[in-house]
């Protein structure tokens, strides 16, 4: 089940306890640091409907396009500017708070008896038996299985961690949200002055 879309690795910034401060430097570096990564992501693709199609692997694009370009200085200082050490560590804070912020605007909140923390335990005890088990499991299978045990498993962590940040998080919620805003809004302002390829 998946509770969450990630803005990044969220599992990835957990190393301390998130803080107001962590928000408002993600809120002030949103729009600098998207508008920048952006230029460097490629350029939009079209289906034969003239609908965009997602582009895959666009922050590793935009890292090679930007050193390419010499310009990943300029762009690390930008992220230090707004107390960030790596583009990682910023797209793993913001799948912090857009999580947090995700929970919070749950109109029920988690399924009726839903236990993340006791789920999380299960899975990990699962996969542990899974990985030893070489006897009743092909590989091919016991590495599917593997597979699906560790994405429910970051699921697990996402939402723990999601409860845990949610108080700091809730005082920002309105900014939040109208950052939210300001940024489809410009998206559908670039979408508008790009037209579609005429087949």
């Amino acid at each position: 089940m998946v509770f969450f879309v990630g803005f990044g690795p969220a599992h990835a910034a957990k190393i301390k306890p998130l803080t107001g401060k962590d928000v408002e430097n993600f809120m002030a570096s949103f729009e600098p640091i998207t508008t920048m990564a952006s230029e460097y992501w490629g350029k939009r693709r079209y289906s034969k409907k003239g609908k965009i199609i997602g582009r895959k692997g666009s922050y590793e694009r935009a890292m090679k396009e930007m050193t390419a370009a010499g310009k990943i200085d300029d762009f690390n200082a930008l992220l230090r500017k707004h107390g960030f050490d790596s583009y990682a560590i910023w797209r793993a804070m913001g799948g912090r708070i857009v999580n947090a912020q995700m929970l919070m605007m749950m109109k029920k909140g988690a399924p009726v008896g839903f236990d993340s923390a006791k789920a999380l335990q299960q899975a990990r005890m699962r996969r542990e038996e899974i990985a030893k088990n070489t006897r009743d499991l092909t590989p091919a299978a016991r590495e599917q299985q593997l597979a699906r045990l560790d994405q429910a498993i970051a699921q697990y962590e996402q939402f723990e961690m999601a409860k845990q940040d949610k108080d700091i998080v809730e005082p920002y919620l309105e900014q939040l949200k109208a950052l939210g805003r300001a940024r489809q809004q410009k998206q559908r302002a670039a979408r508008n002055r790009t037209k579609a390829p005429s087949k």
